[in-house]
């Protein structure tokens, strides 16, 4: 796909892990490199210290916003 185009539909690539839903301010966790919602991600580390996904310990300066096109 190129970046200029848009699937008609949403797909598991888009989606928050946390959420479920179409993610904003897309942030990678270093750890594990999943991407999150940067809200969700955030608030999760910021209770948890661990990725959601992986249970590896995280802190929140092992967040990295993404620069995504068309974010």
């Amino acid at each position: 796909m190129f970046y200029d185009q848009k699937p008609e539909s949403q797909t598991v690539d888009t989606l928050c892990p946390i959420c479920m839903k179409e993610r904003t301010n897309s942030t990678a966790l270093a750890v594990s490199g999943f991407v999150f919602c940067y809200p969700c991600v955030y608030k999760y580390v910021s209770q948890h210290a661990t990725c959601p996904v992986t249970g590896f310990p995280a802190k929140i300066s092992h967040l990295i916003r993404l620069y995504l096109p068309n974010s």
